[in-house]
């Protein structure tokens, strides 16, 4: 009975401690496809393609029309919506960073001489659906930031919300140290 439950317990703790890390090195992609009149197009196919590896993943629009890619590996890539009977649509470059939902909604319109539109246009920087933190560090930004020691790890304190393990921040405000009372201490006394 007690192999039985540690074993249980064991598992369950193996698996929490993988499923952050899988999240932390992987964005998100989603997105609507709606037609010309705001209406939703179920069905749809969603082909996505990684345009530095080839890596390609496809989905399908939902009866609201949404869809979603979990766990895509950081990277630029294009998006393709098909639907027979509409234009065909093509979105370049997504960029999917760490930690980051991308939003790619599409505009489909009824196919007429025209059966395939390219979008070229980054994708929007702000993101207002995680409450995470998160950051990507590109060699651009290390080649322009000066360091002082050789220590690569500082680089992660560029990225607001982080702090060295002594809980040194340099940039924000002096705290003042805590002040504890024991229950012998008197309020009112000054010599305390």
């Amino acid at each position: 009975m007690w192999r039985m439950a540690f074993a249980v317990l064991w598992g369950l703790a193996s698996v929490s401690a993988v499923f952050p890390q899988s999240q932390m090195s992987s964005g998100d992609i989603k997105g609507t496809v709606t037609d010309a009149q705001g209406g939703t197009l179920a069905g749809t196919t969603i082909r996505l393609k990684n345009t530095e590896t080839g890596l390609t993943k496809q989905s399908v629009a939902d009866s609201s029309g949404d869809w979603h890619f979990f766990a895509v590996p950081p990277g630029p890539y294009e998006v393709r919506a098909e639907q027979p009977g509409f234009v065909t649509v093509t979105r370049v470059p997504i960029h999917v960073t760490v930690g980051a939902t991308v939003d790619v909604d599409f505009r489909l319109e009824v196919a007429g001489a025209s059966s395939e539109v390219l979008v070229q246009a980054d994708s929007p920087i702000i993101e207002i659906e995680k409450t995470q933190q998160s950051d990507t560090i590109t060699s651009e930004r290390i080649d322009n930031l000066p360091i002082n020691q050789r220590n690569f790890l500082d680089f992660t304190l560029l990225t607001s919300g982080v702090t060295d393990s002594a809980g040194l921040n340099t940039f924000g405000l002096p705290q003042a140290p805590l002040q504890t009372f024991r229950s012998s201490d008197k309020m009112d006394d000054p010599t305390a």
